[in-house]
């Protein structure tokens, strides 16, 4: 599995598969596995040489979830108390009835 490993700035890292994919929904789950790997290959590796407290894997697919390029790619981040980043992410509630309608029709999607 051919896959590049770069690095953006203060130990943020990318993961990317050699071959480009657009996103989540077209990449083969072989690919997608091996990413993930590398993943959690490059989090520990980032963490122990950042002295992380922290670490977070975003991955976003489509501009509507804020990706800018359209190769799939995985972020590593090394994360610290009061770094200042922030990632709020609220989603509103559903009444009991309508959370239930959307988990059957996602499992039926499935």
């Amino acid at each position: 599995m051919c896959l590049y490993v770069a690095y953006i700035e203060k130990g943020h890292a990318l993961v990317i598969s050699k071959k480009p994919y657009p996103d989540i929904f077209d990449i083969p789950d072989e690919v997608l596995s091996a990413v993930a790997v590398a993943s959690k290959k490059v989090a520990v590796a980032v963490k122990k040489v950042t002295s992380a407290e922290g670490i977070n894997i975003l991955q976003n697919n489509c501009s509507a979830a804020g990706q800018e390029v359209m190769h799939y790619h995985v972020h590593v981040i090394p994360r610290f108390d009061n770094d200042g980043l922030k990632l709020n992410f609220k989603p509103g509630k559903l009444d009991d009835h309508d959370a239930k309608e959307l988990v059957s029709a996602i499992k039926a999607a499935l």
